[in-house]
């Protein structure tokens, strides 16, 4: 037997649910509300700030945020909207909305209303803003002179907007950098820096819209390499354990804060890196 345009069956009707937002307004979707809703990994919904609007003729700027959630599904697994929306705001704006969507997994055809709101509110856009995108360590001179070297560690910073928004929840504060669409690495072949970048260029947008559950937005400063002294700290405890001596170093040396070691090897005259990349 043949059945023409029986859609309904395919949907998965035990997992919708209505139930009552946080502002009282009773929505159907399907999945339950938000628990968290911010730019980390243990949000369900993720906001990212991609641009800012410059006001013409005495207009106030805007910012531009993408706004995404991920849905559970009735299999355990976890999928995400097709694609991040795009809201606008001005100063004082709620960050969010309720919109008409078709969440993943019940077919394009099926549209609920779906919560993207937040609680959080735009209360200032701050420009000139110094980022740090990563740290670089390079040899630099013994003073005095010789055929050995010491490590200095170099910032590469840009200048980027801040949205600052305002959790209604809290009262506490939020600087979220705008996302970089063509981050470079150090021009130098095999430089040694932190944090990774994955892809040179790197475009952070496409990151944030393609891959939502694994992104991780870099801090306005992230952490820097802690500087140890020579037959101290990390490095001394793994060559002990290890027997190596190679990573005997006459110099101060460096940790990244992905745990990378970096040091000055005296025996070959070079840069060497534990765990090697």
């Amino acid at each position: 037997m043949k059945i023409v345009g029986c859609l309904l069956p395919l949907i998965p009707l035990a997992v919708l649910f209505v139930f009552v937002s946080p502002h009282g307004e009773p929505i159907c979707a399907p999945v339950p509300p938000p628990v968290r809703a911010g730019a980390d990994l243990a949000a369900d919904l993720r906001f990212a700030f991609v641009k800012v609007i410059t006001g013409e003729a005495g207009a106030p700027d805007q910012a531009e945020f993408l706004i995404t959630r991920r849905f559970p599904q009735p299999d355990g697994t976890v999928r995400w909207l097709d694609r991040p929306r795009a809201f606008r705001l001005g100063i004082n704006d709620d960050l969010g909305g309720m919109l008409i969507l078709a969440p993943p997994g019940v077919g394009y055809w099926f549209k609920v209303r779906v919560d993207l709101r937040t609680p959080f509110v735009l209360v200032g856009i701050n420009r000139n803003v110094q980022r740090t995108m990563y740290y670089e360590i390079r040899t630099a001179p013994r003073d005095p002179p010789d055929t050995e070297k010491i490590m200095e560690v170099v910032a590469k910073g840009i200048e980027v907007e801040v949205a600052v928004l305002r959790n209604t929840t809290t009262g506490s504060l939020l600087e979220v950098p705008r996302l970089m669409t063509r981050i470079r690495r150090p021009h130098q072949f095999n430089a040694i820096y932190d944090p990774i970048i994955p892809s040179d260029p790197d475009d952070e947008i496409q990151q944030f819209t393609d891959h939502p559950a694994d992104y991780v937005p870099c801090p306005l400063t992230p952490p820097a390499p802690i500087k140890h002294a020579p037959d101290e700290g990390p490095l001394e405890d793994v060559r002990i354990r290890t027997g190596d001596e190679l990573m005997k170093t006459d110099t101060d040396y460096y940790e990244f804060a992905d745990g990378r070691l970096v040091w000055w090897e005296p025996l070959n005259h070079q840069l060497r890196v534990y765990p090697a990349p």
